[in-house]
């Protein structure tokens, strides 16, 4: 699985070229020869610490020349997976012979979200040091409106390929628009399922009363320190749960009795108790499904792909619910230009283009486990029929999670219903009446 670097300490080191082409590419100079290709220079700096065994430099890496400027998060490029590299150094290099003009660009890896990663150096840089941003970026759907509040992201309308735009699936269009305005272009997505071994107790198609028929047992996580846990959060709005306009969720009591009937029967059986509250995460269960001894659960897609990608038998279903169509999240990594200057910038929109391109996206998004955000692109990855169409059904339903699921009131009495259902201190009823009187009137 396509892990992050959380924790590990930053180390200022440069690469030394070693059997891989290093990403740092150069085709600058003069040529009064016509060519049909622009050829990248390979610059190498030498020192004496240790190389990365990637051939990707690492953040404190340097260059003589400073010209296009790209920050990419190392947890989509560990150190451990040479084949990602040499995609990337393919890939880039193919983007700067094909360019019109001759260019520099300077492939830097970062942490994300740590102290010198990209999210806290922009937001940093653009105050006291805009000249060190770069030119473009990946960043999380998550941090989107935050960097546009403080200027730092490109509105790219009018400026992208309409066949791209086209392409995406309408909720990752959507992940790049902040007030109606698109402001990112997302690259890879993940989405939450049900990923399960299929065994012949199980039900095939994963919704309450065939569960409940089944007496079928499933994990997810249930716990939150605040707001509402995501599971919970779908199957009400499967069940006819709304958002409002500012992506307020609205209360809708018919919606909430039908999911809380649901656990409180699967409670009665013994399918689930408060003890699921202690996992706020896939991650506290994911050795126990990999290990088939948990043989149903809700997890990312990213960690389902890794799992097939290793040969887990694994078969997926939207998230049970009263319905078999059960909408999804969806987050991921988007495109932002933060170039300063028009030549920069015009740069930065073919990049998007370049990299979008169908086969391209599919080929990085199979190596990392992700899914990318195009149709076209979807329809490339080797999967099977079957998944090819939950995924795409999926991605084209998918939801983003409202602002307010962490703290607004109707998620957090929401969770809280739940919490007094599955611990058996409320039955579903007055659990439902309980939230009733907070918003009665509404």
């Amino acid at each position: 699985m396509v892990g992050d670097c959380h924790g590990n300490p930053l180390r200022p080191t440069r690469w030394v070229l070693g059997i891989f082409l290093i990403i740092i590419l150069s085709a600058c100079g003069t040529n009064t020869t016509p060519q049909a290709t622009i050829a990248p220079t390979i610059v190498v700096t030498n020192t004496p610490l240790s190389p990365v065994p990637t051939g990707l430099p690492t953040e404190n890496s340097t260059t003589t020349t400073q010209n296009f400027v790209i920050w990419f998060p190392e947890s989509l490029a560990p150190s451990d997976r040479t084949e990602i590299a040499e995609l990337l150094n393919e890939q880039l290099n193919g983007f700067v012979a094909e360019h019109d003009q001759p260019i520099n660009i300077e492939f830097r890896l970062r942490r994300y979200a740590e102290t010198g990663g990209i999210l806290p150096t922009l937001r940093t840089a653009n105050k006291v040091a805009p000249n060190g941003l770069p030119d473009i970026t990946l960043v999380r759907r998550d941090d989107l409106p935050t960097l546009v509040q403080e200027g730092l992201a490109l509105p790219l309308e009018g400026h992208l390929s309409s066949s791209i735009i086209g392409d995406l699936f309408p909720p990752a269009l959507q992940s790049g628009r902040v007030q109606n305005q698109l402001y990112a272009i997302p690259y890879l997505v993940d989405i939450q399922l049900l990923a399960y071994y299929g065994d012949e107790e199980q039900p095939s198609i994963w919704t309450f009363d065939n569960i409940i028929r089944a007496e079928a047992f499933w994990n997810f996580p249930a716990g939150r320190t605040t707001g509402l846990n995501t599971t919970v959060f779908l199957q009400y709005l499967a069940s006819g749960g709304t958002l409002s306009n500012d992506e307020t969720l609205n209360f809708n009591a018919e919606a909430l009795r039908t999911v809380l009937a649901y656990y409180e029967r699967a409670r009665e059986l013994n399918l689930i108790d408060e003890t699921m509250l202690n996992f706020v995460s896939s991650n506290d269960y994911v050795r126990s499904f990999t290990s088939g001894d948990l043989r149903a659960g809700v997890m990312n897609s990213t960690l389902f792909l890794t799992e097939l990608a290793n040969e887990t038998p694994l078969q997926a279903s939207p998230i049970p619910s009263d319905v078999t169509d059960t909408p999804t999240l969806m987050n991921g990594w988007v495109w932002v230009v933060t170039a300063k200057n028009a030549d920069h910038q015009a740069i930065a929109f073919n990049f998007i283009d370049w990299m979008m391109d169908n086969t391209r996206q599919a080929d990085y998004a199979q190596l990392v486990n992700m899914l990318p955000s195009q149709r076209g692109s979807l329809n490339s990855l080797p999967l099977s029929n079957e998944l090819l169409t939950l995924f795409d059904n999926l991605l084209t339903n998918a939801v983003l999670m409202p602002s307010d699921n962490n703290t607004g009131a109707v998620a957090r009495a929401i969770q809280s219903a739940f919490t007094g259902v599955i611990s058996g201190n409320l039955t579903a009823d007055e659990a439902v009446e309980s939230v009733e009187s907070q918003f009665e009137g509404e």
